[in-house]
């Protein structure tokens, strides 16, 4: 069982950025590191996912702008959104969203 929990909890703290692994290795079983992911990163994944969505929405293609970098762009922001959040983008809310973004000759 040691060697199992020790092996999980590797992979577990192998993949955190520094700040958090720290903490995670001062918790000894693995459920124990996964408890306090879950309640580290939902806390902050709705502000995350608004946080997207404001930036998803606010985002304007320059008139003389690369309008395929933009919807690149807009279309990563809805992976992020739709990552973190607990309800993902409609479809008609993107597609909404990415026309009003585009200068006014391409409507």
């Amino acid at each position: 069982w040691k060697t199992s929990n020790s092996s999980a909890l590797l992979h577990i703290v192998a993949g955190l950025p520094d700040s958090l692994s720290g903490k995670a290795m001062r918790l000894v079983v693995v459920k124990e590191v996964w408890a306090w992911l879950v309640d580290e990163f939902e806390a902050k994944g709705d502000a995350y996912a608004q946080e997207v969505r404001r930036l998803f929405e606010a985002k304007r293609c320059a008139a003389n702008g690369d309008v395929r970098a933009h919807l690149d762009e807009m279309e990563d922001l809805r992976r992020k959104y739709n990552a973190a959040a607990q309800e993902h983008m409609l479809e008609t809310e993107f597609y909404r969203t990415v026309l009003a973004s585009l200068p006014d000759y391409y409507r």
